[in-house]
């Protein structure tokens, strides 16, 4: 239990926090339905902006979240982790 809910940061918990919002989406709408932009901004209302941007562009510099822009609002999905 410790392993799961521990963590060295704050912004490491806020990347956690994301992650498992973006994980449970996933797996109650299929991996190939993005997450709608109104519906992820009142899922990560507990986050500050500046610590949302933050976490976002580090996510997204790790290719573990796509953020794209579509005609009728942004998306957001994760990618499939790489083999290491």
């Amino acid at each position: 239990m410790t392993d799961r809910h521990y963590y060295k940061t704050e912004f490491e918990r806020c990347s956690e926090s994301v992650l498992d919002i973006m994980a449970k989406w996933h797996r109650s709408k299929g991996i190939n339905t993005p997450m709608p932009g109104w519906l992820f901004n009142r899922r990560t209302k507990h986050l500050s902006p500046k610590i949302l941007s933050a976490v976002q562009q580090s996510l997204m510099m790790q290719e573990r979240l796509a953020v794209e822009g579509k005609a009728n609002g942004t998306v957001y999905s994760l990618l499939p982790e790489k083999s290491k």
